[in-house]
């Protein structure tokens, strides 16, 4: 399951436990819709430890907001037994003998950023503004008065980061982890051109857990 929250966008499996943002302090991004988001676009994942078989499609857009279909297979016990203590509600389904699991993500995607919906009020969370500078912050309160902060710690003026056959610039977005307390921290590198390109969650023990995304449409 841990691998799960790479795919939120997309901080996956983790991410729909529906605590919710109430409202999103900072404002929601803009721009034209991305191809990102469009129906019929593929994610794929790579190194997904105990995880085999993960699909991810958008099968629905709507009002500009993506729907993310996702299934796969949890085949690591120790993954199996943390997924095991979490409701049906927080995978979409989840079948403990097979350790198949299927979810549907609701994110956003233009030219301008990248924004997720994992609440249950479907207010929207920044996760990215491509123009963003280090130091800009992204929050939202939640229902019950707590407050969630995105803060951009990086972004790189040169092709430094290796990604498929390239070397591209990124932008290094971190926040806490809001869902599961096993999880401290949530590093997300996105790129103007190819969007959210890779997670690394950080364990409560220090140990760090990493995956590229590749989407097949780009911006």
């Amino acid at each position: 399951m841990k691998n799960l929250a790479f795919i939120t966008l997309f901080a996956i499996i983790t991410s729909l436990v529906f605590i919710g943002c109430k409202k999103e302090s900072s404002s929601d991004i803009g721009g034209d819709q991305s191809s990102i988001g469009e129906v019929g676009n593929n994610f794929s994942i790579s190194s997904a430890t105990g995880i085999s078989n993960v699909s991810a499609t958008v099968t629905k857009l709507e009002n500009g907001i993506s729907t993310i279909h996702v299934a796969g297979t949890i085949t690591d016990p120790n993954i199996r037994a943390l997924a095991a203590t979490m409701s049906n509600v927080v995978f979409g389904t989840y079948d403990e003998t097979t350790g198949n699991f299927t979810g549907d993500l609701k994110m956003k995607f233009t030219k301008e950023g990248i924004a997720d919906q994992l609440d249950a009020d479907g207010k929207s969370f920044t996760l990215a503004k491509f123009d963003g500078k280090v130091g800009d912050t992204y929050s939202c309160e939640n229902a019950i008065g707590g407050t969630f902060t995105r803060t951009v710690t990086a972004k790189s003026d040169v092709d430094d980061f290796p990604y498929g056959f390239y070397n591209i610039k990124t932008m290094t977005i971190e926040g806490a982890g809001r869902f599961n307390p096993a999880i401290k921290n949530v590093k997300y590198r996105v790129n103007h051109r190819f969007g959210l390109v890779y997670t690394t969650v950080v364990l409560q023990d220090g140990s760090e857990i990493s995956s590229y995304l590749y989407s097949t449409a780009e911006n």
